[in-house]
């Protein structure tokens, strides 16, 4: 029988201006390769859940993303923060790909254009999320921190 060592994501860049995602798998007998798009790893299935929360005006919602539109990934949370609003829902996990906020989609949004919504979209916030297990090694790997990385307050 194969074992799986490592799964991982990296992002190609064949030209300036151009990239893709690859998903590596490695065996103790192969190297595997298969490349992903946006719309394929964020394609709706029944594992949505809509979450809600409530910022605290001091400390925000307590959650870093990664992705977006320019790095061909969905908007992707890669951190909750102990004792903050997003971790004591106990419904968001690393790994979540963030659909919708409050309704407005971010299949087609920019790391920095997620970030401005999730920072103006009000005190009472819905998240329609779906986990994405393809990205919780990749979003844990510190070297990975060139896929945009910022604290949503």
């Amino acid at each position: 029988m194969t074992q799986e060592y490592k799964r991982s994501l990296v992002s190609v860049v064949p030209k300036l201006g151009e990239s893709y995602t690859v998903q590596l798998v490695l065996t103790d007998e192969s190297l595997h390769l298969m490349r992903l798009d946006a719309k394929t790893l964020i394609t709706p299935t029944p594992g949505v859940r809509i979450v809600r929360l409530r910022r605290d005006l001091s400390q925000g919602l307590g959650l870093n993303v990664k992705g977006g539109t320019e790095h061909k990934l969905p908007v992707l949370i890669s951190r909750l923060i102990e004792g903050r609003s997003a971790f004591n829902t106990r419904r968001l996990h690393v790994g979540d790909a963030i659909l919708k906020v409050n309704d407005v989609s971010l299949e087609k949004v920019t790391h920095d254009e997620a970030i401005d919504l999730l920072r103006s979209c009000g005190d009472e916030v819905t998240l329609t999320v779906q986990h994405f297990p393809l990205a919780s090694h990749y979003l844990t790997n510190d070297a990975t921190n060139q896929i945009g990385l910022d604290e949503v307050t």
